[in-house]
C-alpha cells in the first residue's frame, strides 16, 4: 500500500470528484448552473489556500446562491443553500463547515510569543502574547492572554492603585474587545 492519503473511489491523485463541487438539480439550472461552476472554481482556489471565509461571508454566499437559483426558477430553502455551500468547500454538511470556520484563527493573527502594543482599560501597554484561543460560544471572537512589559494601573482613583502585569481579554478579529468600560472605552485594543 502506498504512503499518504488515498484519492476517493473513482478518482486518481490530483483529481477532485466533480460531484463534490457541483449541485445536481432535479431540473435544468440554466444560468445558475454556470454560476455554480464559477463559484466552484473560486471556492476550489479558496479551499487550496488555508483560510476559510468568515461565517458571515459563508452565509452571504448562501444567500447569493439561493437568490441566483430563485431567479432561474430553482427555488431552494436557506438551509439547502447552506448545505450546498458546505459541499462546495468539501465538507459533509453545514454544521461541519460552521464548526471549522468558527474555529479558524483571526484574520489578523496573533500567536503566542508575538510582541503587541495597545491599550488596556485606557492605559498604553507593550507586551507578549502568551495564549490565544477561539471563543467557542461566539464565532469571530478570541480569548487572548498578554504579559505586559510593565505593569499597568487599572484604577482611575488617585488614592488607590491596582497594577496588572498579565491579563486575559476577549477580542474580535480586529483586536478590539466587545466589553467596554463605563465610559464606553473597549477593555483592550491591540494596534497593528
Amino acid at each position: 500500500m502506498g504512503e499518504g492519503p488515498q484519492p476517493p473511489a473513482g478518482a486518481s491523485h490530483g483529481e477532485v470528484p466533480v460531484d463534490r463541487f457541483r449541485y445536481k438539480a432535479s431540473r435544468p439550472l440554466g444560468n445558475a448552473g454556470t454560476l455554480l461552476t464559477v463559484m466552484s472554481d473560486a471556492i476550489r482556489r479558496t479551499v487550496m489556500s488555508s483560510q476559510l471565509p468568515t461565517l458571515d461571508e459563508l452565509k452571504a454566499q448562501a444567500r447569493r446562491l439561493r437568490s441566483s437559483l430563485a431567479e432561474t426558477g430553482s427555488d431552494i430553502s436557506h438551509s439547502k443553500s447552506l448545505e450546498l455551500i458546505a459541499r462546495q468547500y468539501g465538507f459533509a454538511d453545514w454544521n461541519t463547515l460552521y464548526a471549522k470556520a468558527g474555529n479558524e484563527p483571526p484574520r489578523r493573527s496573533w500567536n503566542p510569543g508575538d510582541r503587541v502594543k495597545g491599550s488596556y482599560l485606557g492605559k498604553a501597554f507593550e507586551g507578549t502574547v502568551l495564549a490565544l484561543k477561539a471563543a467557542t460560544s461566539v464565532p469571530g471572537y478570541y480569548t487572548i492572554t498578554v504579559d505586559f512589559d510593565e505593569a499597568v494601573d487599572v484604577v482611575e482613583f488617585e488614592s488607590f492603585s491596582a497594577f496588572r502585569k498579565r491579563v486575559t481579554a476577549t477580542i474580535d478579529e480586529e483586536g478590539i474587545s466587545p466589553s467596554k468600560t463605563s465610559n464606553g472605552r473597549p477593555h483592550m485594543v491591540l494596534m497593528a
